[in-house]
């Protein structure tokens, strides 16, 4: 979808007036969908793929930076720090 953005919110949008009845819950989900997107779009590489994992941005930035960016060395960190 980050190749056409404008298309991946139109969906979004479709799929929560669709599936999401309550206006609450559809205003919610909508920007979590525009959230989620924005994330994907600042970010790139090795720390997208970190954050895709489930470590916070931050976290992912450091460990990639303390093993000068070898992404398997930086995840070994990062699960080790889980412990």
């Amino acid at each position: 979808y980050l190749s056409d953005m404008p298309q991946f919110i139109a969906t979004a949008k479709y799929w929560t007036s669709s599936y999401a009845t309550d206006g609450g819950v559809a205003q919610l989900l909508l920007a979590v969908l525009y959230y989620h997107s924005l994330i994907r779009v600042q970010l790139s590489g090795p720390v997208l793929r970190l954050v895709e994992m489930g470590f916070s941005e931050s976290a992912a930035r450091t460990a990639l930076v303390n093993n000068s960016g070898d992404e398997n060395a930086a995840i070994n960190e990062l699960l080790l720090r889980k412990k």
